[in-house]
């Protein structure tokens, strides 16, 4: 008991001291307090799946709540992200909140590395199921209607909404090489299929989330697509987007019927 009441307080003071950082403006929309909330409300749903029952809720936890401190602007400073060996200091930042606590060497190597990894582009066979829990909460919060918002919330800060001049070229989907917050929506939707190649299998991944969701997001990039092609004067090719983007799952997508509009008089 006295052990479990230590793990409890040592993550609540992890969450009260990380929170202010997790509030706007302090760092962006879609990298806030409710992503993390998002993310720690999906850790039991995702332990419940065969291959993730030795996930550790508690070191899980921590990871989530970690996972985006290079995120805020004020951290941003403090580990000079971008710059030169800023990964570095990042890892050193995540050790500090460790000595004393109630995690022993070897769950704290695996939290830290969780956190340090979770962005990077495949899953790998060597990693460990804390880092893939992690990388299949962070994706999944970010489908559907809700998690589409963070990218204009984040992205929409520094960068237009589409290339005016060639707005649907595909281009690469890597984070920072993006040309358009248009161009995110894509990065994310590549997630479904790269989750189904190694971390999920397909009844897996939609017992976590609600295919009506994706075909809602889906449906909604279409109309943006076509408002593009209307203001740009360019040729509409959302539709290849979206097979580029979903890949083998792209037939379980098909466009949903528009009812004609009614006339008001």
């Amino acid at each position: 008991m006295a052990k479990k009441m230590e793990m409890e307080t040592f993550l609540s003071t992890l969450a009260k001291s990380l929170e202010p950082y997790y509030l706007p403006p302090a760092t962006p929309g879609g990298y806030d307090i409710n992503h993390i909330h998002e993310m720690l409300r999906l850790g039991p749903q995702i332990k419940a799946l065969t291959r993730y029952l030795d996930l550790d809720l508690d070191e899980y936890t921590a990871a989530v709540l970690l996972h985006n401190s290079d995120r805020p602007d004020e951290l941003k400073k403090m580990l000079k992200v971008g710059e030169v060996g800023w990964k570095e200091n990042w890892r050193q930042y995540l050790l500090s909140f460790f000595p004393g606590g109630p995690f022993n060497e070897p769950a704290v190597g695996r939290i830290v590395r969780a956190v340090l990894e979770h962005s990077k582009k495949d899953d790998e066979l060597e990693d460990s199921v804390l880092l893939t829990a992690l990388r299949i909460a962070d994706k999944v919060v970010r489908l559907g209607p809700l998690g589409m918002m963070g990218q204009p919330a984040n992205r929409g800060r520094y960068q237009m909404f589409y290339d005016p001049v060639d707005p649907f070229v595909y281009g690469s989907t890597e984070e920072d090489k993006l040309r358009a917050v248009w161009n995110d929506y894509f990065r994310v939707l590549e997630w479904i299929p790269m989750l189904l190649q190694r971390a999920l299998t397909a009844n897996e991944l939609w017992t976590l989330v609600d295919k009506n969701d994706i075909r809602e997001e889906v449906h909604y990039i279409r109309g943006v697509g076509r408002m593009i092609a209307r203001v740009t004067g360019a040729e509409n090719s959302v539709e290849e987007c979206l097979q580029k983007a979903l890949g083998r799952t792209y037939d379980e997508f098909p466009p949903m019927k528009l009812s004609s509009r009614s006339r008001w008089w």
